[in-house]
This record gives C-alpha cells, structure tokens and sequence, in this order.
C-alpha cells in the first residue's frame, strides 16, 4: 500500500497511519488508537505517514428492467359487500 507524508489533521476519521514506527487508526479530531489500543493525543501540525485509500471502484451502470415494477402489481381485491338487517347500523347490533 503506498504511503505520503501529511498532517495529522487533515487525516479523515478512521484512516489509518504511522507514527514513530508504530501503526494507528484516527478516532477523532485528536485522538487516535495504537496497535495495543491504546488511546493517544496527537497536535494538529503533527506530520504522520497516512496509507492512500485505494482506488474507488467503478460501477457499472445498472440495467433496467423489461417493464417498470408497477406492471408487476395487480389491484387489491375488494372486500365483499355485506348485507345488513334493517335493524342494525355501521357499529354493529342494536
């Protein structure tokens, strides 16, 4: 993995870098974690060793579909109408 010389603050947060020899992972905007886990306070100014993400990938471009997914559903079915006795209403039963 190649490697370039930058400042600790322009590091994003979860990059990985090396200072002094050893490997660390940035935490937040001053903090960072060592290979021990141990927690450590770096200045702004301070010069690390940071890994170059890689490349981003390329997608392809998605295909679409024969016919759109609204051709797909068909109508929900409708309930069943119910006969009620003259003597009761929508709430139920007199």
């Amino acid at each position: 993995m190649k490697r370039h010389l930058t400042q600790f603050s322009a590091l994003p947060v979860g990059a990985r870098f090396e200072f002094r020899g050893r490997r660390y992972e940035k935490l937040a905007l001053s903090l960072a974690r060592d290979e021990d886990c141990c927690g450590n306070v770096f200045q702004d100014q301070t010069e690390v060793w940071a890994d170059l993400p890689p490349p981003p990938r390329v997608l392809e471009p998605r295909r679409q579909p024969a016919r759109p997914w609204t051709e797909h559903l068909c109508p929900a079915p409708q309930p069943a109408p119910t006969r009620r006795a003259p003597h009761e209403h929508a709430l139920g039963t007199v």
